[in-house]
């Protein structure tokens, strides 16, 4: 027998062969009960990567192709319809194959966001994946989590977007 937890990813077992054995069997010593919790996982530090409305961009050698927002995203004064994700660890609003990092800063024009900037080889193992959330458990975190760490904003989140650099090697180096 088994139950399926409120994310799908996990669920619980009794070890019995029969129904008829759940009444000889527990996990609260009082036989013919079970207690499971069903309360959903507290959210760790990261916002969940996983394989749901997801790409895997290895082993391409650039970036992603264009990936459409769904309303325009203001970055330091200007509005961006599109960003891409790059596998050197950084996300630009606009194609960008130049392999980086180069000297910071790079003095460009280019706006760029570059959480990891170094120089992967996503071709050896790890994988470069992304996902956009508009709405469900996501969402709500990043609502609840702009709440609470900027309340003096009157921001609204109506988009998450979510790039991750999973075990993704170095460039010339064997092991993530």
């Amino acid at each position: 027998a088994g139950y399926d937890t409120d994310d799908s990813t996990s669920y619980y077992t009794i070890p019995v062969s029969n129904v008829a054995s759940l009444t000889h069997s527990t996990n609260v010593n009082v036989m013919g009960r079970w207690a499971f919790h069903t309360l959903p996982k507290e959210p760790g530090l990261f916002y969940p990567a996983g394989y749901e409305n997801t790409q895997n961009l290895c082993p391409s050698n650039a970036s992603s192709p264009a990936l459409r927002l769904q309303g325009p995203f203001l970055y330091f004064g200007r509005k961006y319809h599109n960003i891409y994700v790059n596998n050197d660890g950084y996300l630009t609003f606009e194609p960008f194959h130049e392999r980086l990092p180069k000297a910071f800063p790079a003095n460009s024009a280019r706006d760029i966001i570059a959480p990891l900037w170094a120089k992967f080889d996503c071709r050896v193992s790890g994988s470069i994946t992304y996902r956009i959330a508009t709405r469900g458990r996501i969402l709500d975190r990043a609502r609840k989590d702009i709440k609470q760490y900027f309340p003096q904003f009157g921001f609204s989140v109506h988009t998450v977007f979510i790039a991750t650099w999973n075990r993704v090697p170095y460039l010339n180096s064997p092991t993530t």
